[in-house]
């Protein structure tokens, strides 16, 4: 059990890249809640999950598509591996991947749900 919950390193679903989908997650939700509050469109604020989980994919794919050219053409791969750190090339089970992505998008529920609270919060009505 202990190899599928915690401790092999892009295996299980919780390692210490976990650390980092979460903060990474807090730090992208901080940013979408300001920049998305700015609006008093509706439309605008109900963009923040989709714009959030859409980046969220796309870090995961492009994990993916390192993975692919190390794989199928490994002279660019060492290319790469000088301008990005390596533990990107590695390999990562699907229920890893999963996992990151659910980190992340809990990040993202959780840091919305903190900053509606904080900035759409209505004043206290004034009573004559």
């Amino acid at each position: 059990m202990q190899g599928v919950l915690y401790g092999i390193t892009d295996v299980s679903v919780f390692d210490y890249w976990t650390i980092i989908h979460l903060a990474s997650g807090i730090c992208l939700s901080s940013y979408l809640a300001v920049m998305l509050s700015r609006s008093d469109n509706p439309r605008r604020r109900t963009a923040y999950f989709s714009v959030g989980m859409g980046i969220i994919f796309l870090w995961e794919l492009f994990e993916m598509v390192l993975r692919l050219i190390e794989y199928n053409d490994p002279v660019l791969a060492e290319t790469l591996k000088n301008y990005l750190d390596p533990g990107f090339f590695g390999v990562e089970s699907i229920l890893n991947v999963a996992s990151d992505i659910a980190i992340g998008a809990t990040a993202l529920v959780a840091m919305y749900f903190a900053a509606t609270g904080l900035l759409y919060e209505k004043p206290p009505e004034k009573r004559i």
